[in-house]
């Protein structure tokens, strides 16, 4: 297999590739040679990918290209907190963001390694468990043609309330997996206050909006309070 070392970090102290994927990954591929033994499914993967642009980093933990098509797998070693939501979230936004490469057909799925489950998205990309017959029918849309890496720009994915109203009002937009659990914790706060801190580009004002946007769909008031420090008023 290809690895990108980029997100191949043996240290843990970031997100990265982990042994307990690796374990998963070696789990799946069993489950995959009881099935099919065309040595050409086991060549080509790209493990750990992590997008190069800023201000969005996202991890793909397995990928395969060719020449027209992509074919992104996730693993799980178990359902994760949030449930099956969480993983049709995840692969929701992964098939999202890899339409920045135009002109591909691109295949998400899930592998679940403590049930041995595999996972899709359906035609109106809702999430629908699939049979390993369909999944390795996946996979070998990728047998053949160039499996070189190409680079995945996330950067025109920054979506901006500000500057991108209209795409933020059609929420089409997808929280990376830290803003959306900091808004979980906004959303469920243990404390009267919370101070949200980061950089420039990732992601606080869409975070604050996204949870602006659901209190009012619940029928909740919202206050915004600017203030920006050494401005002349």
């Amino acid at each position: 297999m290809k690895v990108h070392d980029v997100g191949y970090n043996f240290k843990k102290n970031a997100e990265s590739f982990s042994s307990d994927e690796l374990f998963d990954l070696d789990k799946m591929t069993k489950e995959i040679i009881k099935n099919n033994n065309d040595p050409k499914i086991y060549e080509n993967y790209i493990l750990g990918y992590i997008s190069p642009s800023s201000g969005i980093r996202e991890q793909f933990d397995v990928l395969r290209f060719s020449d027209n098509c992509i074919t992104n797998i996730e693993l799980k070693s178990s359902i994760p907190k949030e449930g099956k939501a969480g993983i049709e979230r995840q692969l929701k936004r992964h098939k999202l963001y890899l339409s920045v490469l135009q002109n591909v057909n691109i295949s998400v799925c899930c592998f679940v390694a403590s049930t041995n489950e595999f996972f899709g998205l359906d035609s109106s990309e809702d999430l629908i468990d699939i049979t390993i017959s369909e999944f390795i029918e996946i996979v070998t849309q990728t047998n053949t043609g160039n499996h070189g890496i190409r680079d995945i720009d996330l950067s025109s994915m920054i979506v901006s309330p500000y500057t991108l109203p209209e795409k933020f009002k059609n929420h089409q937009y997808f929280l990376t997996d830290e803003q959306y659990n900091i808004r979980n914790k906004i959303l469920a706060p243990s404390k009267d206050r919370i101070l949200l801190k980061g950089g420039n580009g990732t992601g606080k004002t869409l975070v604050l909006f996204d949870i602006a946007k659901k209190y009012i769909n619940q029928q909740k008031k919202v206050l915004f309070n600017l203030w920006w420090p050494n401005v002349d008023r």
